[in-house]
């Protein structure tokens, strides 16, 4: 699921798209279905302004099994873009189409596409040739994941065996591979601001890069075989939390008396027993007179 705007994007079959509306849940709309098989799974990557990453997305790529690129204006609801495969070889062959990952490059204003496929291939795409720009080998298993850095000329790609590599658009070339992942990437995330990417995979951790210095951030075990990540936006406050914040300040200024200042003036470890009624207490020594008796 990808979300454009106000309308999330839910994908019902490999490369099928519906439209819902995030309030009630209608159909808005759907693009028809690209792929062959509704069981593997479909690249998608939505195209969003780069002055203002709050827009809604204006073009979608898609790339799965058994269809070769495809861009769809999402206003209009019609076909961009159609991509063909790589050229023949000396005997004639072309690979059956099996993409697995997409991601637009920032700054080419949706003309260029980065595509993974199962053939441990990354390609390039421009819009004005139908053909792929790059073509080359990465690896040796299927790509999983793509996230291109936000100068567009640095794009991190990772495979079904663990490995991360950042692949430098200016020489064409594979470079600064990052340390860690044991089992499949199944997805990465770039920061849109830091120079920090995101991961997670089939081994269960979640783990955060310096894409500078390659260093190893943050990792974190979360019991469960990860599949999606994504950094959650700045959230403007509210107009409602504005007000509660003003009648916090009026009723401290009122009483006198600010409940976080006495909570950081507490000593440290100490703990808030509860007194047992002075009953409970004379009811004790009384039995123990009892028995000396």
């Amino acid at each position: 699921m990808a979300h454009a705007g106000s309308a999330p994007l839910a994908v019902a079959r490999a490369g099928g798209i519906d439209l819902l509306n995030s309030d009630d849940g209608t159909a808005q709309g759907c693009l028809p279905p690209a792929g062959e098989d509704d069981r593997l799974q479909a690249g998608i990557s939505l195209l969003k302004s780069d002055k203002e990453r709050c827009e809604a997305a204006t073009s979608i790529a898609l790339a799965c099994d058994g269809s070769e690129l495809s861009l769809w204006d999402l206003e209009r609801r019609q076909k961009q873009y159609q991509a063909k495969g790589n050229k023949p070889n000396r005997i004639g062959l072309v690979d059956r189409p099996w993409n697995t990952a997409v991601a637009f490059l920032p700054g080419s204003n949706g003309q260029k596409v980065v595509v993974g496929t199962a053939y441990h291939k990354l390609r390039i795409y421009d819009v004005k040739s139908k053909r792929p720009a790059l073509d080359m080998q990465f690896g040796e298993t299927k790509v999983t994941a793509l996230a291109p850095q936000s100068n567009g000329t640095l794009v991190w790609a990772a495979n079904g065996m663990g490995r991360i590599e950042c692949l430098d658009l200016r020489m064409n070339k594979l470079h600064g591979s990052l340390k860690g992942p044991a089992g499949a990437v199944k997805m990465l995330a770039m920061h849109p601001d830091l120079p920090i990417i995101a991961s997670v995979g089939l081994d269960r951790f979640f783990r955060v890069h310096n894409v500078d210095s390659k260093a190893l951030l943050c990792k974190l075990y979360l019991k469960q075989q990860l599949t999606a990540v994504a950094w959650a936006p700045e959230v403007p406050e509210t107009a409602a939390v504005e007000n509660r914040k003003a009648q916090f300040t009026d009723d401290v200024a009122t009483s006198g008396v600010n409940p976080l200042e006495e909570v950081s003036n507490a000593a440290p470890g100490a703990r808030m027993h509860s007194k047992r009624p002075s009953s409970h207490k004379k009811s004790k020594s009384h039995k123990k007179k009892q028995k000396v008796q």
